[in-house]
């Protein structure tokens, strides 16, 4: 994988001088936090909604976040998306995802929740390329592991061009570990996850 170069533009993922604060988390994010179990199963701490319901919880987060961004500067819109797609049930973070594939014109096959092998969906672009995805929230820098196992999964699956690693968190200072490991891994991450999920 070729990791991009510095650009201007990437000044738009940092605040500029002078700009106000980035907003709050909304209060009703609080509705769409995952609800942990009273005990773990299987490696699992959060409760397994129902595919419809993640899916209409996604399409709903998707709206709002899309109609209050439409005020805020781009690094405002890039911190305010990552500290609220942080907060969400993971499996509502991964529908949102896929709903945005879906709004780009691919074709769209979501994994099962438990058990999907590292793979929590697939697309198809235009030119009728397979495509994997990963969906991870970090707080910080995200897990080299992680990578790693996706990218042994991305390799197991003659029939794909390559996977999609979405995540809201760091990779500062990990291009050379890029680089050596994951050449069939595209990022999608900060600024570029924000104009996917803004489009």
């Amino acid at each position: 994988m070729t990791v991009p170069a510095w650009s201007p533009e990437l000044l738009l993922c940092y605040p500029l001088a002078g700009e106000q604060e980035t907003p709050p988390i909304p209060d009703w994010v609080k509705n769409y936090r995952p609800k942990r179990l009273k005990r773990p199963k299987e490696g699992r701490v959060f409760q397994v909604p129902r595919q419809k319901g993640a899916m209409r919880d996604a399409r709903t987060i998707l709206q709002r976040l899309r109609h209050e961004c439409r005020e805020l500067s781009p690094s405002q819109q890039t911190r305010y998306l990552q500290g609220t797609l942080r907060q969400i049930c993971p499996f509502v973070y991964e529908e949102l995802l896929l709903h945005c594939c879906s709004d780009c014109g691919w074709k769209v096959i979501r994994s099962c929740y438990t058990h999907d092998g590292g793979i929590d969906g697939t697309f198809f672009d235009g030119e009728g390329g397979k495509f994997l995805i990963q969906a991870k929230r970090y707080s910080g820098d995200i897990d080299p592991e992680h990578l790693l196992k996706f990218s042994e999964a991305v390799s197991r699956d003659k029939e794909a061009i390559g996977g999609v690693f979405m995540h809201t968190g760091s990779t500062c200072d990990m291009g050379y570990f890029f680089e050596e490991n994951l050449e069939n891994i595209t990022l999608l991450e900060g600024c570029e996850l924000r104009e996917f999920i803004l489009q």
